[in-house]
């Protein structure tokens, strides 16, 4: 079985000229071919995919954002400034919008019918039973969510953390956490070029960078 002399991944086509291929671009060869995006530093294996992120990454930092009036908070759509400005003007009035079914007080009317459609003394609530357990949801998305784990799981068996107490039934769930806890001493921190603020993921990064840096990187790129 071929495998690559750097990283021990076995190669899927049994090839000279497929091991070659990957031990050229490999992640862990230090003279492997690397290309950077120039506004998030992501890298990237060859230089067609290097451009085509680089102009997903424009776009992303040029998208407009839509900062709050009476609080910290921006936002990334219209739709959801103006769901969380009617959030904002209610708690500084103090205005609450009560269940029809039960005791429970929301901020915002969305919110409130949200919960009356799976609130447990609404005698018209549908309740969503696993085909696999005979776990039950509230709502159908939460459902296909759990579904999808089952069919990997079907026993149930816990990943458990061996930084902190959290388990998880989903391996892709357990796998991301473990290289982001706040326990691990070997986490993955990506930094900020411009603030030196540390984050778990790149895309928190990205995110950070879009909300408030869109301006400076503008600035650097012209």
């Amino acid at each position: 079985m071929l495998s690559c002399e750097f990283c021990n991944k076995k190669i899927k086509t049994q090839t000279i000229y497929s091991k070659i291929e990957h031990e050229k671009y490999c992640y862990q060869n230090p003279e492997s071919i690397k290309y950077y995006c120039k506004y998030c530093n992501k890298r990237n294996i060859t230089k067609f995919k290097n451009n085509s992120h680089e102009k997903i990454c424009i776009k992303n930092l040029e998208r407009e954002v839509y900062p709050c009036l009476y609080c910290d908070k921006i936002l990334k759509t219209h739709i959801l400034y103006t769901i969380h400005i009617d959030v904002c003007i209610n708690k500084l009035c103090s205005l609450s919008y009560k269940c029809d079914y039960c005791e429970k007080t929301y901020l915002s009317i969305p919110t409130k019918i949200k919960h009356e459609k799976s609130c447990n003394n609404n005698p018209d609530h549908i309740k969503y039973n696993c085909s696999y357990c005979n776990n039950q949801y509230n709502e159908k998305h939460v459902l296909n969510r759990h579904e999808n784990v089952c069919k990997k799981n079907p026993n149930h068996k816990e990943y458990k953390c061996n930084f902190c107490i959290k388990s998880f039934i989903d391996f892709n769930y357990f796998s991301t956490h473990i290289k982001t806890c706040d326990l691990n001493p070997n986490k993955i921190e990506i930094e900020c070029e411009l603030c030196y603020k540390t984050f778990k993921s790149r895309q928190m990064k990205n995110a950070h960078n879009r909300i408030y840096h869109s301006k400076k990187i503008d600035l650097l790129i012209n």
